[in-house]
């Protein structure tokens, strides 16, 4: 069985808040009264996922620190001032798909009495508007109902999640429903107040039994809510391919936010996707599952380009629409995949008819990449950047992506 974040901790491994990273800012010293049921859309930022759920693994690194990481490479942990002991979130391809708070109670999360009584839990109403600061900016939550079980589950939606989402996302953690879906979970104590919340992709439905009332309930249905375990289990390779795309991503072997991507260098991408299939004065091409066909371009030894091509099989004009193109969703999924784990990015022209552009800067680019890559793939470099472009076929889906350092402007 695969195992998820919400008593991940109950197996009595429990650290200190202050080890984790903090923000005087952080969103959760709020009360219920100043939380809007939705953000009105002239409110909200250009990008309304980052720190939230959906949100990039970086974009939470930025506004919180950089999160802990346990035995689980797919696991953060985060202290947010007023959000309780400790901030779980689970990146599934590097986004945000399961956000677990808990209330202030270390103690009660080692030694199983979370479903007692406690001053430091919350109310539901509170514990919705704490969730409300970790939910995509444009959420809509619907009527909600409690479980026998002592347990809140709160649908919702929405729309700027479905576009950045993909279906491989939410597969990876079963959840249900349409991409775009997602759900608030509230844990009760014998009070009915909340001592854990989750925020996540989907609907799981209550299929959980606490069979023994000590507050930890036994995962019945796969959905990721708790766990008896001491942690939960990486999908495996098989798993990840069950899909077309996205590309099946080896696991990080580095700490190195460049490793195995743009501006990293050759012998650390082929360490972790082997050597190229085919090598001549023009192209460099690998075979990555799930990938089509990928080309990398090197300046001495360091990644300047990666242009990735949807698995076709004919001789389809890559304007011209294929079954085996992606949606804009999946494209962004694997343009990240290639891109620096630190960046900071900018997603636009979503709408345009010819193709989706990502820009973005990396520390990382800035301080590990020489001037030279720069210069020999740009006439007028701008060292710590890069640029993603996902081109539309005339169906609007995504036929091949192009990935560099280098920086066009457009008009």
């Amino acid at each position: 069985m695969r195992t998820f974040l919400l008593v991940s901790i109950l197996a009595g491994i429990i650290i200190p808040s202050a080890v984790f990273a903090q923000n005087a800012d952080s969103p959760c010293l709020v009360s219920a009264e100043d939380i809007e049921a939705t953000i009105p859309a002239d409110e909200q930022d250009e990008q309304p996922l980052d720190g939230r759920l959906g949100g990039q693994l970086p974009s939470w690194n930025n506004l919180y620190g950089n999160g802990r990481q346990g035995d689980d490479e797919n696991i953060r942990s985060y202290a947010l001032d007023g959000c309780g002991a400790r901030v779980e979130v689970y990146f599934a391809y590097e986004r945000a798909a399961t956000i677990t708070l808990y209330s202030d109670r270390p103690d009660a999360i080692a030694d199983g009495t979370l479903r007692q009584p406690d001053e430091a839990n919350w109310t539901q109403d509170e514990a919705l508007a704490i969730a409300r600061n970790v939910l995509p900016k444009d959420s809509e939550l619907f009527d909600h109902e409690t479980t026998e079980t002592g347990t809140v589950f709160v649908p919702g939606e929405s729309e700027v999640l479905g576009t950045y989402s993909a279906q491989e996302r939410y597969d990876l953690v079963d959840a249900t429903g349409e991409v775009g879906s997602l759900e608030v979970v509230l844990s009760l104590d014998d009070a009915d107040d909340v001592f854990a919340i989750d925020v996540r992709l989907g609907g799981y439905g209550d299929g959980n039994e606490d069979k023994d009332g000590d507050g930890v309930v036994e995962d019945q249905d796969g959905d990721g809510v708790v766990i008896e375990s001491e942690e939960r289990e990486s999908a495996t390779d098989e798993e990840r391919s069950g899909s077309p795309s996205p590309c099946v991503f080896a696991a990080a072997e580095s700490e190195n936010p460049l490793d195995a991507r743009l501006g990293g260098t050759r012998d650390g991408f082929e360490a972790r996707y082997g050597a190229p299939i085919r090598e001549d004065e023009l192209f460099i091409e690998y075979d990555i599952e799930g990938c089509g066909t990928v080309f990398v371009g090197y300046y001495e030894g360091i990644i300047t380009d990666i242009t990735v091509f949807s698995p076709r099989e004919g001789d389809t004009p890559y304007l011209e629409p294929d079954d085996a193109d992606w949606a804009i969703s999946q494209a962004i999924t694997i343009a990240e995949g290639f891109l620096p784990l630190d960046r900071a990015q900018e997603t636009t022209n979503l709408d345009d008819p010819e193709w989706v552009l990502m820009d973005g800067t990396s520390e990382a680019l800035l301080t590990q990449v020489p001037a030279e890559a720069y210069a020999y793939v740009d006439n007028t470099p701008a060292q710590g950047e890069y640029q993603a472009l996902l081109w539309k076929t005339t169906a609007g889906d995504i036929s091949w992506i192009t990935i560099g350092l280098d920086v066009e402007e457009f008009l």
